[in-house]
């Protein structure tokens, strides 16, 4: 399927948050996920994830892919393309 015609989507979604080294329970500062945003065309959509790509060429070659899992997802909105290049 060519990238004009895949819905075309920003994914809003909370990443891991990981501390390195060995710290005392109380001292432990990664306490929070990381609100992400990813904007790409759907490769894939199921319900244990959604699967994008940041660049697809008119090969059907793609660029940027990314997996989210869809337990981390806290939004996804569609975005309008414009149909027609731009004059220069």
């Amino acid at each position: 399927m060519a990238a004009n015609q895949r819905a075309l989507v920003s994914v809003c979604w909370l990443d891991a948050c990981t501390c390195d080294g060995w710290d005392d329970l109380a001292d432990a500062t990664c306490t929070q996920c990381i609100p992400m945003e990813s904007i790409g065309f759907i490769l894939e959509r199921d319900k244990e994830r959604i699967v994008l790509a940041q660049t697809i060429g008119t090969n059907d070659q793609t660029s940027a892919v990314i997996a989210i899992p869809s337990g981390c997802i806290t939004r996804i909105r569609t975005l309008k393309r414009c149909e027609k290049p731009r004059k220069e």
